[in-house]
């Protein structure tokens, strides 16, 4: 008998430091496709609702206050998400913010019309976010930023949205959510991008487009440098 939990014992603690070990290894794993610019989703049971919520992490290459900074700027969703059309911000009140989105749709049906709130919490670096009314059956998430160090940031972006049980239910909703949570994640890594490089120019270096300009310019000194040399008279010539 004494025997029998002795092996029992010792079971589980092999067991245990194997799948630490795995876990380990499956994370080191994670972070080099991140290293290297993957963007990585996944679907993941919410331990409080039981729905299978779409999670997606990045790496920004801009340092944590800026990815804060973009990610907390609302009213700049409309320029780069594609699947937003309009947003407004209704009120904000400490760190609650409440906004009304419309969110396109396929032809030819009508938009989608929700109003968010946004929980902000700045020192954890987390951001809460769910529907308070709208067209959607749920829709709800949460971002949570790390700063790696200071030009660089992880993100880990969740999402669940389900319109309802009429809307092509033959599609899974881990598969949706999963393309919705992809997709925005690069959206928002192209922007974070173009305001770091933004902000690491200097106001008199900002690159302006004078190409068409230097084009021109171009063209007009090879004319010049051809007619002159079609207008050098032959040696014959010079001579008479």
């Amino acid at each position: 008998m004494l025997m029998i939990k002795r092996l029992i014992t010792f079971f589980l603690i092999f067991s245990s430091g194997f799948s630490y070990e795995a876990f380990a290894q499956q994370e080191s794993k994670e972070r080099a496709r991140l290293e290297k610019g993957a963007i990585l989703v996944h679907s993941e049971k919410d331990p409080g609702t039981g729905d299978q919520m779409a999670v997606g992490r990045v790496i920004f290459q801009a340092p944590l206050d800026t990815s804060w900074q973009v990610i907390t700027d609302y009213l700049s969703y409309p320029k780069f998400l594609s699947d937003l059309r309009e947003l407004k911000v209704e009120k904000k009140e400490g760190n609650q913010t409440w906004v009304r989105v419309k969110l396109k749709n396929v032809w030819p049906f009508p938009d989608y019309n929700l109003l968010l709130s946004f929980e902000e919490s700045k020192e954890s670096g987390a951001i809460k976010f769910q529907m308070k009314q709208g067209d959607f059956a749920k829709y709800y998430g949460s971002w949570k930023l790390i700063g790696l160090d200071q030009s660089r940031t992880l993100a880990e972006y969740r999402l669940f949205q389900y319109i309802g049980w009429w809307w092509f239910p033959m599609i899974p909703k881990t598969l949706t959510n999963n393309s919705i949570v992809s997709g925005q994640l690069n959206d928002f890594r192209k922007y974070i991008r173009d305001i770091q490089i933004e902000n690491s120019l200097e106001p008199d270096k900002v690159i302006k487009p004078f190409w068409r300009k230097s084009i021109f310019k171009d063209r007009k000194e090879t004319e010049s440098k051809t007619n002159n040399k079609d207008s050098t008279p032959a040696p014959e010539d010079q001579k008479k």
